[in-house]
C-alpha cells in the first residue's frame, strides 16, 4: 500500500474518532439528556408520624385526623378520615391505626381477634406492609360497606389497621391503606 493511501486512511480513521468523540462530549456535557422527573404520587399529602410506636402513615391532603374518643388516645389509638370529626357520612373513608397491648410470639391465626373475625366471615390472606409479613381481612357487609383489617406485627407490637369504606371508594382507599 502506498504511502498515500496509508495517509488517506489514518487521516479518515482521525476523522471518524474526532467526530465520535465529539459527539459524545456534546450529548453528555452540552446537550445532557433531559433526565425523567420521579413523580410521587403522594407527594401532596400529609403525613403522620408517631416515634413512639415507630410508625406513619400518608393519607390525601382533604383528609382529618380524628384523636377525639379514643381510649388511650394517641398514640396509641388514632383515625385519619374523609369526613370532617364529627360529621355523620355514609360514604366517609376511614382508617384507624390501634397500637394492640400484646405482642405476637407465633401465628397471626393464634390469635383470638383473628380467630373471631375469620368465624364472622372474613376472607384471609397475607400481605406485606413495610416490608413485614402481615395478614389482612376482608369483608363486605350488606350495606355496601368494605372492612379490611390488617394485623401486623412490628417491634415487637402488633398493630391492627383497619380501613371501612363504601364498595366504590374502595380501590382508592385501599391504596391508601397500603402506604405505611
Amino acid at each position: 500500500m502506498s504511502r498515500g493511501k496509508r495517509t488517506l486512511i489514518a487521516a479518515i480513521i482521525m476523522l471518524l474518532l474526532f467526530i465520535i468523540v465529539g459527539g459524545l462530549l456534546y450529548y453528555f456535557y452540552i446537550y445532557k439528556p433531559a433526565k425523567t422527573p420521579q413523580v410521587d404520587p403522594f407527594g401532596n399529602w400529609q403525613g403522620y408520624q408517631n416515634i413512639h410506636y415507630d410508625y406513619k402513615l400518608r393519607y390525601p391532603d382533604s383528609w382529618y385526623l380524628h384523636t377525639t374518643g379514643y381510649q388511650p388516645g394517641p398514640p396509641t389509638g388514632i383515625m385519619f378520615s374523609s369526613a370532617k370529626e364529627g360529621e355523620q357520612n355514609p360514604n366517609a373513608v376511614k382508617i384507624n391505626i390501634g397500637v394492640l397491648a400484646k405482642t405476637v410470639t407465633g401465628n397471626l391465626l393464634e390469635i383470638e381477634e383473628v380467630q373471631n373475625l375469620i368465624k364472622g366471615q372474613f376472607e384471609k390472606k397475607e400481605v406485606i406492609v413495610s416490608d413485614q409479613k402481615g395478614l389482612q381481612l376482608t369483608k363486605n357487609d350488606p350495606k355496601g360497606q368494605l372492612q379490611s383489617i390488617i394485623f401486623l406485627p412490628h417491634f415487637n407490637r402488633l398493630y391492627q389497621i383497619t380501613l371501612i369504606s363504601s364498595s366504590l371508594l374502595a380501590a382508592d382507599s385501599q391504596a391508601t391503606f397500603t402506604k405505611i
